[in-house]
């Protein structure tokens, strides 16, 4: 597996964050990190926060006149760079089923007068409501989406994916590694978080409004994650794994193209 960092501080990797009050987003600062972003092979202690939108197999694929929906934006700060790739015949179309998430993110859009970026809070299991106002897309962006919602759930949103897509769509996914909570839970001696790993369960800390819940996400081998994909009409066309724990890779990335 290739281990893959950026030569830059991961500091400057980021694209402006959302905070509380509306954020102008320096357009040149934030093309320049784009177009600087060098990748080597290179041992990583963890997650680079917005690394997925910063990779060169991602930045390739955001052409001038795409549309792009991001399913799954969340604040979707780290997207409004895109507003100027995809240029004025684009449109990136922003989903997310977070009330709070989707009314940061219209604040920080209206706050940088983007018009080519479009933001809905709706689930990213049914995007007919996005096809049939805006067509099929030509890129699906799905980062970090997949581990947050149970196995069942998760095949419906790349279901979802596929049936939006024509046929030469491209997916863009990635996701956290089974292998490594797996050698987490071995580092610390937990049986029942191994086991439960195992089965491809992943329980984390869910706050809303202040309270805290008990969450069911999913994680993912290599093998498993690709298969998510291929099985719903996908080809895939690139896969790096992310990170290191111990030798063992943190998060999946993959691109795949729609074929049938």
């Amino acid at each position: 597996m290739v281990d893959i960092v950026s030569k830059h501080m991961e500091a400057d990797l980021s694209f402006p964050r959302l905070s509380n009050r509306e954020t102008v987003i320096d357009k040149e600062a934030l093309m320049r990190s784009i177009k600087c972003c060098e990748y080597q092979a290179k041992s990583h202690r963890g997650y680079g926060g917005s690394r997925e939108y910063l990779l060169p197999d991602t930045i390739d694929e955001v052409k001038e006149g795409y549309l792009v929906f991001d399913v799954g934006c969340g604040d979707a700060s780290q997207l409004f760079g895109y507003s100027w790739l995809v240029g004025e015949e684009g449109e990136i179309c922003c989903i997310d089923p977070s009330k709070e998430l989707v009314e940061k993110a219209r604040r920080n859009l209206d706050a940088n007068s983007f018009r080519n970026v479009q933001i809905y809070e709706m689930d990213g299991a049914n995007l007919e409501p996005l096809v049939l106002k805006y067509g099929q897309p030509n890129l699906i962006l799905l980062f970090n989406v997949l581990a947050y919602v149970p196995e069942w759930y998760a095949r419906k949103i790349v279901r979802a994916c596929s049936s939006a897509s024509a046929k030469g769509t491209k997916i863009i996914c990635s996701t956290v590694s089974k292998e490594a909570h797996l050698k987490d839970a071995e580092i610390c001696n937990n049986r029942e978080k191994y086991d439960l790993i195992s089965r491809g369960k992943l329980i984390y800390t869910y706050e809303d409004n202040g309270a805290s819940y008990d969450a069911e996400g999913s994680v993912y081998s290599k093998e498993e994650f690709i298969e998510l994909f291929t099985s719903n009409g996908f080809q895939i066309d690139n896969f790096i794994s992310l990170g290191a724990l111990d030798g063992v890779a943190t998060e999946h990335y993959l691109k795949a193209i729609k074929v049938k």
